[in-house]
């Protein structure tokens, strides 16, 4: 995470947001995949990631709109 490189630094983002829905804790996954975002990191599949985490925060709306980027692609 204090990599000097921008895409490395998202690339850690995204892997510490996979760890924290494996460990059942969306809203922390949700940090992280919005930061590595933010980067513009070119991950397959974060946006799936992402709405799933807002999918099991309950928030469907967030869930759908973040799932409709996939597809806009």
């Amino acid at each position: 995470m204090e990599a000097n490189k921008q895409s490395i630094r998202a690339l850690g983002h995204v892997v510490r947001g996979l760890i924290s829905l494996d460990q059942n804790k969306p809203e922390q996954a949700i940090y992280h995949f919005e930061e590595s975002n933010i980067m513009s990191i070119n991950f397959p599949y974060l946006d799936f990631y992402l709405g799933y985490s807002h999918y099991l925060l309950g928030n469907a709306d967030k869930a759908k709109a973040t799932w409709k980027r996939l597809i806009m692609k």
